[in-house]
């Protein structure tokens, strides 16, 4: 890249998403009215000493994120800054001048920074709202609930053992999914929290779910607990009236007994996976009745009896999964149960965003056969059904 020629009275540089490579050129650090810079996603290369932003004295916002070839060293105050993005930049050890700060928004996800990570390393942390140190090769995080104004903690993917630390009260998204964590879920994840999105999936996490979680889900949008040690009945989980539940993951887990009833009050479900679990339950019509259930999985557990009958009406135009295998479910197969799955009937006609799969191509499974949706002949999406086995 070339050098600003005459540089002006510029406040703001973005040349982020482009091919740009080689070093940043030594001009854009001479445009001393500079209030936001941002290179994400280039190619960039060579070593940024943060003295060179030492004359850049109105700048706050700063983005090199995305370039794999670019380090980061030096050690200057910069107490103006307050949004720090160095995602994706092969970094090793938290920077030095970070320790100076007084921030509002810090990235450093997908690097290799290992071990520690003190309070002294993350500098003033009073005011950080945002903090994401997902993707790297940490053990432990410190004074996590002395950040009173957190929003947003991204601790997912790292090598955190031991157990979960108390949040700080205003935190509405929190992940530590993917990591060594143990023990059991902390009061303090419900008592006055505001969480909307709870991601604790991938761990060693024991014990049973906290009764005072599931009714703290009026506020609470994703909850994913998959993957883990829980046990216990769930039956006894109590989601409040107005339950603001829309996806809720508690597969791979030891949970038992029934369904929560109480469950029937998070009507704007869209994703539910209880799947390879000891659940004795029937099958839980009234969930077909949700308008924007998506996902439903209920395989590997112990739910027995009829789905339905010939006069049961299912409401379900959103569902593109369903996956009833391995329980003991029996009787007839009801041709209403299929009549509104508008949205597996008209495939990629159906513009619905859903990160929850893996892949499009929409399949329904029961008890060791599957159904495939295929697309009918004359153009018109019926489903159409490869059965392996009969039904029992």
């Amino acid at each position: 890249m070339e050098q600003f020629q005459h540089p002006g009275p510029i406040s703001k540089v973005y040349l982020r998403d482009n091919v740009i490579h080689g070093p940043i050129p030594d001009s854009i650090f001479q445009l001393l009215g500079l209030i936001q810079l941002s290179l994400a996603n280039n190619n960039f290369s060579g070593n940024v000493q943060v003295e060179m932003l030492s004359e850049l004295k109105n700048l706050t916002f700063i983005d090199l994120s995305y370039n794999a070839l670019l380090s980061v060293t030096g050690k200057v105050t910069l107490p103006q800054l307050e949004y720090v993005c160095l995602s994706s930049c092969s970094i090793t050890k938290v920077p030095i001048f970070l320790g100076t700060l007084s921030f509002i928004y810090l990235d450093l996800s997908n690097n290799t920074i290992f071990g520690r990570i003190s309070q002294l390393q993350l500098g003033n942390c009073s005011n950080l709202s945002y903090l994401n140190l997902s993707h790297n090769l940490l053990t432990s995080v410190d004074y996590i609930s002395s950040m009173a104004n957190l929003l947003s903690l991204d601790l997912s993917s790292n090598l955190l053992r031991g157990q979960l630390v108390d949040l700080p009260t205003g935190v509405i998204f929190f992940s530590a999914s993917n990591n060594d964590l143990t023990g059991v879920i902390p009061p303090s994840f419900c008592n006055g929290s505001r969480v909307q999105s709870l991601d604790l999936s991938h761990n060693g996490l024991s014990g049973n779910i906290p009764k005072c979680l599931a009714k703290s889900t009026a506020d609470t949008e994703f909850l994913n607990l998959a993957m883990n040690n829980f046990h216990g009945s769930i039956e006894s989980l109590m989601f409040p009236d107005q339950c603001g539940v829309t996806a809720l993951m508690l597969n791979d887990n030891q949970f038992e007994g029934p369904l929560p009833s109480s469950l029937v009050n998070c009507r704007g479900l869209d994703i539910l996976d209880v799947g390879n679990n000891r659940i004795n339950d029937s099958f839980p019509n009234w969930l077909l009745k949700f308008q924007f259930l998506q996902v439903l999985i209920l395989r590997f557990n112990q739910f027995h009896g009829p789905i339905g009958n010939s006069s049961t009406r299912f409401r379900s135009p959103w569902l593109r999964v369903l996956d009833l295998s391995h329980n003991q479910f029996s009787g007839i197969l009801p041709a209403s149960f299929f009549n509104n799955f508008e949205a597996m009937k008209s495939g990629y006609k159906v513009d619905v965003k859903l990160n929850y799969l893996h892949s499009f191509f929409w399949y329904i499974l029961f008890n060791n056969f599957v159904f495939k949706r295929c697309r009918d002949p004359d153009g018109k999406g019926f489903i159409h059904f490869h059965m392996h086995r009969s039904f029992q």
